[in-house]
């Protein structure tokens, strides 16, 4: 039976707002008032940051206006349970109440700490219960959705990050000083996770947007710490500008991906604007699986002695490398940047190599386990293949010869031929009914290390040549911007192509900018520091998101069967 308060709970939750927003107005009335909004903690955003205060309260008023006077635009009203969730919100109007008398007016910052946790575990329920996409008003989506949906999805996103920064404070508190740059580097990392999962798992781009907001005010944020502390906070201002960029280009590129998809199912007609490149595309518009002999062609002379002509190619590939190889690892130290890996990483050349024999054998030999078996532009890809051998023997002359900016050259014309064929992989391997294990090693594995591996070393690349233009190093947001492309990289192909693979070898590259021990002038040696910070952050990001990838295939696995 339910209560008679359950029909007053929208302006019970109205009153209770009210009386949070007066207790937010008045929190210095009984506690020392601070310069600034800003804990005395390294990963703090700057003072700014905490204006967003102002937003999510303006927000959260309508919400509760909403739900109160107008309850058909209401999320409430389309939950299975209003009433519950309602009173979910009622306990974050008081778990507020509780955070400013705690941490404000009594100034315990433990008492806080707990409160703040328990304000982010009321909103949670609430949070889920939006991104498992209730139904929206039929008429009016937008107003539903801005008027009422959108305060939770900022709150929510916020006092995370302030959790995190009551975490730290609380740390501090207890510990006496200021903690270790691997402490707040972990916190950072954490909150970049929990953004990971919001976007990818929630596709929310709320929270990853919030949390960019308070990456960014870290990394402009205007302070001095005492003696070692400041080195620490330097590195943690490089790890934010390497991590701020990171979601808005994903949900730029999300975006970007929805409208073609919109836009293709917007057309009149079906005229095909990319051509099949597998015979496991069954769709309406590529039809339905044909066998090889029906998609290709009789091979004729020319397509059967290509796999021929491949292997010499692959062949003088070899031999120019070998003969090269002694000068690679003295060549590195030569062309020093700040993104240039360790020597150690030069070895992942080997399994390469090795990787791309065995592909170049399985087309020679076993063509119907070939990558390219049941392609319909076969003699295309092939094309490919050859550039991409010439391109590479090319750059390691240009390489050892010092020709610089031929060597950036070459190496993106290699970065290009590779992306076709990565695109033809990827498509190929996600488009099939089962995983073939024989062809993945022999095909689809060559493929992903190695243009995994020449995307990383390619902008290193484009540093030597800025460097060699400039006749000195480069600033240390330029080497972050590069290492946010990688990055980006690395999470489009483990978001989108399924691929992990590619993210484990930038994980590769990255730890071997972070573990790099090379001497530098003294001017470049802060600026070497925060970039190998920058380098171990992105590591740790990839590396979780991978996990988190691999979890929740397992999980939707077992869900399914």
């Amino acid at each position: 039976m339910s209560s008679p308060l359950q029909h007053y709970l929208p302006y019970i939750n109205a009153g209770l707002f009210v009386t949070q927003l007066g207790f937010n107005a008045n929190m210095n009335a009984f506690g020392a008032a601070r310069d600034s909004p800003t804990p005395d903690i390294p990963i703090a955003p700057a003072p700014y940051a905490f204006l967003i205060w102002l937003v999510i309260y303006a927000f959260t008023a309508s919400t509760v206006a909403i739900d109160a006077f107008y309850s058909h635009y209401s999320f409430f009203s389309f939950t299975s349970n209003p009433k519950f969730y309602r009173r979910w919100f009622a306990l974050t109007c008081i778990t507020n109440i509780a955070f400013v008398v705690f941490n404000n007016w009594l100034g315990n910052v433990h008492l806080g700490m707990l409160d703040l946790f328990l304000l982010w575990g009321s909103l949670l329920p609430l949070y889920l219960v939006l991104v498992r996409r209730p139904a929206k008003h039929p008429n009016k989506p937008w107003v539903h959705y801005f008027a009422s949906e959108f305060a939770i999805r900022i709150y929510f996103g916020w006092v995370s990050v302030a959790t995190l920064l009551t975490v730290a404070a609380s740390l501090q508190s207890i510990h006496g000083a200021y903690l270790g740059f691997s402490v707040y580097a972990f916190l950072l990392m954490l909150l970049m996770v929990f953004g990971g999962a919001a976007f990818v798992h929630g596709k929310d781009p709320v929270v990853p947007l919030v949390i960019t907001w308070a990456l960014v005010g870290l990394a402009v944020r205007d302070a001095t710490f005492p003696g070692r502390t400041q080195n620490d906070f330097d590195k943690l201002q490089g790890a934010a500008e390497l991590a701020a960029p990171i979601f808005p280009a994903l949900i730029v590129i999300e975006g970007g991906r929805k409208l073609w998809a919109y836009w293709k199912s917007r057309k009149a007609s079906d005229v095909e604007l990319i051509k099949p490149v597998s015979k496991f595309q069954t769709n309406a518009d590529y039809g339905t699986y044909q066998s090889v002999a029906t998609i290709n062609p009789p091979a004729t002379m020319e397509a059967s002695s290509f796999p021929w002509i491949n292997a010499a190619l692959f062949a003088m590939q070899a031999a120019v490398n070998i003969a090269y190889a002694k000068y690679f690892v003295i060549l590195v130290r030569d062309y020093e940047t700040l993104i240039a890996p360790a020597s150690f990483a030069m070895s992942i050349w080997i399994l390469i190599y090795a990787l791309e024999a065995l592909l170049v054998l399985t087309d020679v030999f076993y063509p119907q386990y070939s990558l390219y078996a049941d392609a319909t532009q076969p003699t295309q890809l092939r094309t490919c293949f050859a550039v991409s051998c010439i391109a590479n023997t090319m750059w390691v002359i240009f390489y050892v010869k010092h020709h610089v900016y031929a060597t950036t050259v070459m190496i993106y014309v290699l970065w290009l031929a590779l992306l076709m064929l990565y695109l033809y992989s990827v498509n190929d391997r996600n488009a099939r009914v089962t995983m073939d294990w024989r062809q993945y090693i022999c095909n689809d594995l060559p493929i992903s290390i190695y243009f995994a591996w020449v995307s990383a070393i390619a902008f290193n690349h484009l540093a030597i040549a800025l460097q060699h233009s400039r006749h000195g190093y480069l600033s240390v947001p330029t080497y972050v911007v590069h290492l946010v492309i990688v990055l980006t990289f690395a999470m489009l192909a483990v978001l989108y192509a399924k691929d992990p693979v590619f993210g484990l070898v930038v994980i590769w590259y990255l730890i071997a900018v972070a573990a790099k021990d090379v001497k530098l002038p003294s001017d470049m040696q802060c600026a070497d520091m925060s970039v190998r910070a920058c380098a171990g952050e992105g590591a740790a990001i990839v590396a979780v998101l991978i996990l988190l990838s691999m979890f929740y295939v397992m999980l939707y696995g077992r869900m399914e069967s």
